[in-house]
């Protein structure tokens, strides 16, 4: 189904009822959140829920990450509470992260933090896309140190890090200017076999450039 045909559909069903099931809702959905139709997404789930379609898992993270990218933090917070906290369904790992992601993206840490400990008492434990969210979160704040605690823990749970976990300890290191320390993240990825990727080649290549910058207005 093509987004111009949900969004069609969705006009339709705001005018008198359609036929459409739960794959039915969460495509029409998806469709209004991609073209950033984010209030007519909730009119959809509105609609639906007055004709009865059951909504799902999949239903409120498509509008939690909708509510992400459209920066609108009051109502994703408010759609958290009212969602997460209100069990209106069982979340699942996608769900939990993105509600980390959320958090993490609008500078909201702590908030961030208290969910990410919810987590870890609940069947959807946390994974490696959670722990490299946190990370990336408290490595641009300058937050060094917990964030390599939290390394800690992940490696203690067995979660392997990733070419994300190594980019955020590289250019947090290079932002603060410990070169050695950074190089040492570096050689620790590639002989884990781990590859890097365009941002981690963009992130040194950033770096190095800064610091040419410094060496020769040092120099004027």
């Amino acid at each position: 189904m093509e987004d111009d045909d949900c969004i069609q559909l969705f006009n339709r069903m705001r005018r008198r009822p359609v036929l459409i099931d739960r794959f039915g809702l969460n495509m029409t959905i998806k469709s209004l959140c991609r073209k950033e139709h984010v209030r007519e997404a909730f009119g959809c789930l509105g609609v639906g829920i007055k004709t009865g379609i059951m909504y799902d898992v999949i239903t409120f993270s498509t509008l939690l990450d909708a509510l992400i990218e459209t920066n609108k933090f009051l109502e994703f917070e408010q759609f958290v509470e009212k969602v997460v906290r209100g069990k209106l369904c069982e979340p699942n790992i996608v769900m939990q992260n993105t509600v980390v992601k959320g958090f993490c993206r609008f500078g909201a840490l702590k908030d961030a933090m208290i969910y990410y400990k919810i987590m870890e008492i609940s069947d959807c434990k946390p994974d490696n896309f959670t722990y490299n969210t946190i990370m990336n979160c408290l490595c641009e704040t300058d937050m060094l140190d917990l964030a390599l605690v939290m390394s800690c823990t992940m490696f203690r749970k067995g979660i392997d890090p990733d070419v994300v976990t190594y980019n955020s300890f590289i250019n947090c290191y290079l932002t603060l200017g410990h070169w050695d320390e950074a190089d040492k993240v570096l050689k620790e990825m590639l002989e884990m076999g781990i590859h890097g990727s365009a941002i981690t080649y963009t992130i040194l290549i950033m770096a190095h450039c800064h610091e040419v910058i410094l060496e020769l207005s040092c120099g004027i």
